[in-house]
């Protein structure tokens, strides 16, 4: 056998090109999409902390208004967030009860983030 010659097995094990590149492809395009799904969740956890703390401002300004706070309006900051809030009552059917609503919204961009419905039972 000459040094020119080369000895080929037929049970040489490896991958093509073609196979490395299709698998790279599928990689990639795995990567692509997990972080794409990063960054919706990321998005998405933002925007409940908004909201839960917007829940939680609207919470604290209608107990504060059921225990007798006579402020219909104002801007309340929780935790790096600042709300505008509003509140309105209405009578109801029912002469012994009144409906409070409040709602709030976002200071920048004057979005409501939040709304809470109360009844309260007053005197007649």
């Amino acid at each position: 056998m000459s040094n020119r010659q080369r000895v080929t097995k037929k049970n040489e094990t490896g991958f093509t090109l073609l196979e490395i590149i299709v698998a790279m492809f599928i990689f990639s395009f795995a990567v692509v999409v997990l972080l794409q799904l990063m960054g919706d969740g990321a998005r998405t956890t933002s925007y409940l902390e908004e909201k839960f703390f917007a829940q939680l401002s609207a919470h604290n300004q209608l107990v504060n208004a059921m225990l007798g706070d006579p402020s219909d309006e104002g801007q309340v900051t929780n935790a790096g967030y600042v709300f505008e809030w509003s509140l309105k009552q209405y009578p109801t059917d029912i002469q012994s009860m009144v409906r409070y609503e409040i709602v709030l919204t976002k200071q920048e961009t004057e979005q409501q983030v939040a709304k809470l419905v109360a009844f309260k039972a007053v005197s007649p």
